[in-house]
């Protein structure tokens, strides 16, 4: 069963199922808000252009075979603990780099070369 309802300027209308198919769509709007328990998309290419990207989750996972992240001015990363396993080769390659504790700083490996 189809409900429908229109009034002045507004449509409402509530299906057990919606399904549309089209060469082309467009949607355009001030606001909008998509509420549901599950959310799957599935796309060839995804771009999407904002001025600010704000994300809030319990966890986030990402995968990908290869992963860039370009950043023009500054990468912050604040955290309780970072643990970052490199399964070969872990870089960290900068015209200065800073390593800081209030503790201690420890260095295991088979050979330790400093230059």
């Amino acid at each position: 069963d189809l409900e429908l309802h229109a009034a002045r300027g507004s449509i409402r209308f509530v299906a057990q199922e919606i399904d549309a198919t089209a060469a082309r769509a467009r949607w355009q709007s001030d606001r909008m808000e998509i509420v549901a328990r599950t959310l799957s998309t599935v796309a060839e290419r995804s771009t999407t252009l904002v001025g600010i990207l704000e994300t809030r989750a319990t966890r986030v996972i990402e995968k990908a075979k290869v992963a860039y992240r370009d950043v023009e001015d500054l990468a912050q990363t604040r955290a309780g603990r970072i643990r970052q396993i490199a399964e070969t080769t872990w870089q960290v390659i900068g015209k200065r780099t800073l390593i800081k504790a209030e503790e201690d700083v420890k260095i295991r490996g088979e050979k330790i070369h400093l230059a």
